[in-house]
């Protein structure tokens, strides 16, 4: 992180950063994780080229998610949406190998998630099936693997474990 700051503002920084959030996030250092997702958008709308929206979906998705984990379920919601935009407009001219996980999966199975503790189950369960879907279609088992943790996940809520042990 200290190597980070010291380089200048740019793609590479933010992409850097977003490695730097999947640190801080699977080690349960949410608020840090926060911090990093928030820096990272801001260096997608700031760069002096316009915005570079490979940027914009890593940070959307990185703030949703972690906003997700935080309980901040109105701003989880808007973040992950601008992510699914996004990946709606670019997501098949993404550079292989900028993600480690394909971000519409993580996005849609995390706005699942939000969508369940709102209160709107048929839309959880339509997103979820999305996430699985797109997961499926590209074949990418680290995206595949988030996809049927998150649905068992919302099966499990629902009182399913056979259907959570299937997925």
């Amino acid at each position: 992180r200290v190597l980070c700051d010291r380089l200048p503002d740019s793609p590479v920084r933010a992409r850097a950063l977003h490695g730097l959030w999947w640190v801080s996030f699977a080690r349960g250092e949410l608020p840090q994780a926060a911090a990093l997702a928030q820096r990272i958008l801001a260096l997608a709308e700031g760069d002096e080229r316009g915005a570079d929206p490979g940027l914009r979906l890593a940070g959307s998705s990185a703030s949703g998610v972690t906003l997700t984990m935080l309980g901040q379920l109105t701003q989880a919601q808007r973040h992950l949406e601008s992510a699914l935009a996004t990946y709606a407009a670019i997501g098949d001219t993404l550079p292989p190998g900028m993600f480690v996980q394909d971000p519409g999966v993580e996005a849609g199975g995390y706005l699942a998630l939000v969508a369940w503790w709102r209160g709107e189950p048929g839309r959880a369960r339509s997103l979820a099936n999305e996430a699985v879907a797109l997961a499926g279609r590209i074949r990418h088992p680290v995206s595949e693997l988030i996809a049927f943790h998150l649905a068992a996940v919302l099966h499990y809520f629902a009182g399913e474990p056979q259907h959570a042990l299937a997925a």
